[in-house]
């Protein structure tokens, strides 16, 4: 059984070149003062965001709310109106009846 060998003898390598590093340009390392001004504007723009989605829930929860509280005010309006509209159609049917009695005591004396 023949073995074959892993290296590749230079006979066999034509057209093998050498790698390179491509050129990525002028790139300066990160200061002090940058590391802290990117820090500072991440964090501005992340206490932005923070600020919006709370401002947003916190609307969405005050509606929800005034609805709720201005649900309860209208029924206890509506319950307060209807209690007051009795009495008032109560001495509506009084007032008929005792018109309706005048009358009949008017013509009695015609």
């Amino acid at each position: 059984m023949a073995t074959q060998s892993k290296i590749i003898g230079n006979d066999t390598q034509t057209d093998a070149r050498a790698w390179q590093m491509p050129n990525v340009g002028g790139a300066e390392p990160v200061t002090a003062n940058g590391l802290q001004g990117l820090q500072k504007s991440a964090y501005d723009e992340a206490y932005e965001e923070g600020k919006a989605a709370g401002f947003e829930y916190g609307h969405r929860e005050g509606l929800e709310s005034g609805r709720g509280a201005l649900t309860q005010r209208l029924k206890f309006l509506d319950g307060l109106l209807s209690t007051l509209d009795t009495p008032l159609a109560d001495l509506d049917d009084q007032i008929e009846n005792e018109l309706t009695t005048l009358a009949i005591a008017i013509a009695k004396h015609l």
